[in-house]
């Protein structure tokens, strides 16, 4: 009980400060893990876990391999260029010829649809 109230605490601090964020959780397991149904992990943009465990790498890994194909190209790029290797939003709008709020909202929108795939 412990570990669910330190998720939805994490879960409300990092929403009150717009930080974004996704909530997986294990639904069912097929093969030996150490995860069980109904354990949940906060996942930052970066793909770091905050709190929480699904599994062991083989279960992160597909979680967050789903969650990047789910996304459209363009915004799987952008939220990869921002997030991964620093660029800011200016840079992006820069590079791709687009006004920075297109690139926010693109960027804003990929992260949406991250994290509503992480919580299937």
């Amino acid at each position: 009980m412990d570990q669910a109230i330190d998720i939805l605490d994490t879960i409300s601090d990092r929403k009150a400060t717009g930080q974004p964020i996704a909530l997986a959780t294990v639904v069912r397991t097929v093969a030996a893990t150490a995860a069980k149904a109904g354990a949940k992990a906060v996942i930052l943009p970066d793909g770091t876990i905050s709190e929480g465990w699904i599994g062991g790498g083989c279960a992160r890994a597909a979680v967050l391999k789903a969650a990047r194909e789910a996304l459209e190209p363009r915004r799987r790029q952008l939220i990869r260029t921002a997030f991964f290797e620093g660029e800011t939003y200016e840079e992006l709008a820069q590079r791709t010829g687009s006004p920075i709020g297109s690139v926010k909202s693109w960027i804003r929108r990929g992260l949406l649809q991250l994290r509503a795939c992480l919580e299937q």
